[in-house]
């Protein structure tokens, strides 16, 4: 008998197979999240637990409830009641807005647990919970938040907090399995930027709000795009052509960007007895070799890893 319904089973999804695949493809395009396979973890088992995993402070699923982290939670909940208080708008405004995305927010985790896929709502004040710690976090590094209702000695921010403390969040907020997808982040300022009034307008009407608010946010200099800038890459934020974050999925998708890119003060600098050298195979050269041959190398002052010039009087070096 059970091995007459397993074969039912089987023909089943056979019959089903072209929606089955359907399904699949559309949810592993929406993953942006990952967690890494024991095939890397392992590379280093000495040291995995640092390596792979966050020191600190857990943002999102996947390493929720580890006991290392659990102390930072309490700080998380004190930072959600700053954050909701200083918005003037109440949670529920909140919880009702991502309530929205919920489906789009736990498909960018390619591995959720079923706990967190049963239970909507446990998730969702996993993730305003995390998020909003995380933007306040990245609001640090332009305002001084003990003048935004935090205490002169807080443990997270503070000055002696953001000595202390800061770097090891900033790795933490860098780690594969530890991200926030950039739509929760967007969603959340938006609301925080908007009137309290628009808590009690409809859902449609509501959404329609946020939206604008999304968008007058992209422009504006306390933008998420703007405060990840200012956050990881001080010079960047002033810049002329600041990198597209825009179409980023989450802080790491965005440190990436930031890394690669090079503005349009940098190309202007090129001098024409430099000269571009192409490598098409995606190999990643070692400097150590090139060295080795002969070859001097120079340290670029641009911030991009990618803005490499060769000299062509026979020296590597940068702009």
């Amino acid at each position: 008998m059970g091995e007459n319904s397993w074969v039912v089973e089987v023909n089943d999804k056979v019959n089903r197979l072209p929606d089955i695949t359907r399904d699949e493809e559309k949810a592993w395009q929406s993953h942006s999240i990952y967690k890494l396979p024991a095939c890397v973890t392992d590379l280093v088992t000495d040291r995995k637990e640092s390596v792979y995993k966050p020191r600190a402070i857990s943002f999102g699923p996947y390493h929720y409830g580890e006991s290392n982290l659990d102390p930072m939670e309490a700080h998380k909940e004190r930072a959600l009641l700053h954050f909701i208080e200083r918005s003037g708008n109440p949670l529920e405004h909140y919880r009702r807005a991502l309530s929205g995305v919920v489906k789009e927010l736990k498909d960018a985790y390619d591995s959720l647990d079923d706990k967190w896929k049963q239970d909507s709502e446990a998730f969702l004040k996993l993730m305003i919970r995390d998020g909003c710690f995380m933007l306040e976090v990245l609001r640090s590094s332009s305002t001084d938040l003990t003048k935004n209702g935090y205490a002169s000695n807080d443990p997270i921010f503070s000055k002696h907090g953001m000595t202390y403390m800061l770097p090891y969040i900033k790795r933490d907020m860098l780690m594969l399995e530890n991200q926030l997808p950039m739509l929760l982040l967007r969603k959340l300022h938006a609301i925080y930027k908007q009137d309290a009034q628009t808590s009690e307008e409809s859902a449609d009407l509501l959404e329609k709000s946020i939206e604008r608010s999304e968008e007058s946010a992209q422009g504006s200099e306390e933008s998420v795009d703007k405060l990840i800038l200012k956050f990881y890459s001080h010079s960047h934020s002033h810049s002329s052509t600041p990198p597209e974050l825009d179409k980023c999925l989450h802080i790491l998708d965005a440190y990436r960007t930031i890394l690669l890119w090079k503005d349009s003060a940098t190309k202007t600098q090129e001098s024409t007895q430099h000269c571009k050298v192409e490598n098409n195979s995606g190999e990643i050269l070692s400097a150590r070799e090139l060295e080795e041959s002969g070859i001097s190398i120079k340290k670029s002052k641009s911030t991009s890893l990618t803005d490499i010039q060769f000299d062509c009087k026979g020296r590597k070096s940068g702009d």
